[in-house]
C-alpha cells in the first residue's frame, strides 16, 4: 500500500507540474549531440570522446560535461585515451600524445609518433600502471615518462583492438583466435574457442 501511494503522488506531481520530475536535466544543443566513441572512468571522473574527436570530462556522474583541450585546442582530435595512477594520456589524430596530471586541466606534449591510419581505430589502454597503444597491426608499450615505445605484439594484415580485464590485456581484430597477455605484454596466449564478441569486440 505505501508503494502504491508513492506512485499516486508521483503521477499527481507529473500531471500538475510535469517539469518537476526532470528539473535536473539540461538540454544538449543538437550540434553538440554526437556519437560517443569511447567512454571510461578515471579517478572517479567520467571521460568521453565523441565522433569529432572532442574529449569531455564530467565531475558529477554525467550531469555536466566540460570540453578538454589537449595542446590548448580542441582542434587536435582525440583518437583514444587511458589513465593510470596520476597520469592521463590521450592519443590524437595528429600523432601527438598529450600527458596530464590534473585530469585534463593542463597538458604537456609527451611525444609525437605516427598518426592513425585512415580507416583504422586505435586502442589505448592501461594495465598494471603501464600504457599500451594499438596501431593497425602492432601493439606497443608506451613509457609515460620518456615516451619510448616498445613493440609487444605484431600480427601482419590485422587491425588489433585492445581491452583490459584487471591486469590482463586482450587483443583481437585479426584472423584467428583472440589473444591474452597475463604479464603486461611479455607473452600472449591464444584462446581458439573464445568468441571475440564475448570480450566486447566486434572484430
Amino acid at each position: 500500500m505505501p508503494r502504491l501511494l508513492s506512485l499516486v503522488f508521483v503521477c499527481a506531481g507529473f500531471l500538475f507540474c510535469p517539469g518537476a520530475l526532470f528539473a535536473q536535466w539540461e538540454e544538449v544543443p543538437s550540434y553538440e549531440w554526437r556519437e560517443a566513441i569511447q567512454i571510461d572512468r578515471f579517478q572517479n571522473r567520467s571521460f568521453m570522446v565523441n565522433d569529432l574527436g572532442v574529449l569531455y570530462r564530467s565531475d558529477n556522474h554525467g550531469l555536466r560535461w566540460k570540453a578538454l583541450q589537449p595542446g590548448g585546442s580542441t582542434l587536435d582530435e582525440v583518437e583514444a585515451f587511458a589513465g593510470a595512477g596520476q597520469v592521463f594520456l590521450v592519443y590524437c589524430a595528429s600523432g601527438n600524445i598529450w600527458r596530464s596530471e590534473d585530469l585534463g586541466d593542463s597538458w604537456t606534449l609527451l611525444i609525437k609518433i605516427f598518426p592513425p591510419l585512415p580507416g583504422y581505430t586505435s586502442s589505448f589502454v592501461a594495465a598494471g600502471g603501464q600504457f599500451f597503444l594499438s596501431h593497425s597491426s602492432a601493439v606497443n608499450r608506451l613509457d609515460a615518462v620518456t615516451g619510448q615505445l616498445t613493440n609487444v605484439l605484431s600480427i601482419p594484415n590485422s587491425h588489433i583492438n585492445l581491452a583490459v580485464s584487471g591486469n590482463e590485456i586482450w587483443a583481437t581484430g585479426f584472423s584467428g583466435a583472440p589473444r591474452m597477455s597475463p604479464d603486461l605484454g611479455q607473452t600472449w596466449i591464444s584462446y581458439p574457442n573464445l568468441n571475440p564478441i564475448e570480450l566486447g569486440f566486434q572484430g
